[in-house]
């Protein structure tokens, strides 16, 4: 898969027929190369399939990975989200609650995934 995501092509995955597994590796991998998602939150988005993510820009990019990205990987890998849906309601609700987790989430990874549910919250 990592050769695939290397060569590219837009029909390639109909012109080799793969399975809908496979297709969903290929695009993970795609999008993680295209991303310039750190290692950290690409451990924490797609798990171990931020190895060969790295990896792959590596080989793009024709230099080694940035130093620690294996302990990075492992570290979003492990992270947990602090704040849940139930937090924010009643007072947020439908869409909006979307959006604001989807906010609260950047912040705490922009943080290095070190802020707690209470300094989120406030």
């Amino acid at each position: 898969m990592r050769r695939l995501a290397l060569i590219g092509g837009e029909d390639l995955t109909e012109r080799l027929r793969l399975s809908r597994d496979h297709q969903r590796a290929l695009a993970t991998l795609r999008d993680g190369i295209e991303s310039m998602a750190p290692a950290l939150e690409l451990g924490y988005r797609i798990g171990a399939k931020a190895n060969d993510v790295i990896l792959l820009r590596a080989a793009i990019m024709g230099m080694p990975p940035d130093a620690g990205w294996q302990a990075d990987i492992a570290k979003g890998q492990a992270a947990q989200f602090p704040v849940k849906p139930a937090d924010l309601m009643p007072d947020v609700t439908g869409a909006a609650l979307g959006a604001k987790l989807k906010k609260l989430e950047a912040r705490w990874i922009a943080s290095g995934m070190t802020l707690g549910k209470a300094e989120l919250l406030s």
